[in-house]
């Protein structure tokens, strides 16, 4: 699979999920939870799209280039990084939340807080993979210049 299409991939779930799909859940669905945990799902399946598409960026970047640590497998491990704290760490805390309702203003500000921080990480994954896709596909090491 080509490194660009991979990356196109991963950037269109990301817009689609979060741009599109996920404001249209909450806009046409008179039920909030529904709208909510469909949403929740739909963003566990974008982190699962960027989870593959980070796996099998970062051995084709290294098969390129002949080096690990390149600007872009750099931008990719911060994608991956930032997608996986997102969908460990935010998600399961936004999820424990909303079992316990958000009628309490104390759990419902906490959710607010927890739900920013994924929104702003979301953000940012989005931005780093739709830079990885404007600055086009790498050039590849002449045989001369790779290690053996």
């Amino acid at each position: 699979m080509s490194y660009r299409l991979l990356l196109m991939i991963w950037g269109g779930a990301l817009l689609y999920s979060g741009y599109v799909a996920a404001p249209l859940l909450f806009a046409q669905l008179a039920d909030r939870q529904l709208a909510g945990a469909l949403a929740g799902s739909l963003f566990h399946a974008t982190a699962l799209i960027g989870y593959l598409a980070a796996v099998l960026l970062l051995p084709l970047l290294w098969w390129w280039q002949q080096r690990w640590w390149g600007w872009r497998q750099r931008l990719v491990m911060i994608a991956l990084l930032l997608v996986a704290v997102g969908d460990r760490l935010l998600q399961p805390q936004m999820a424990a939340l909303k079992s316990l309702g958000l009628t309490d203003p104390a759990v419902a500000s906490q959710f607010a807080r927890w739900h920013g921080s994924a929104a702003i990480l979301h953000l940012l994954v989005t931005l780093l993979i739709l830079l990885l896709v404007a600055t086009g596909t790498p050039a590849r090491r002449p045989v001369a210049q790779r290690k053996a």
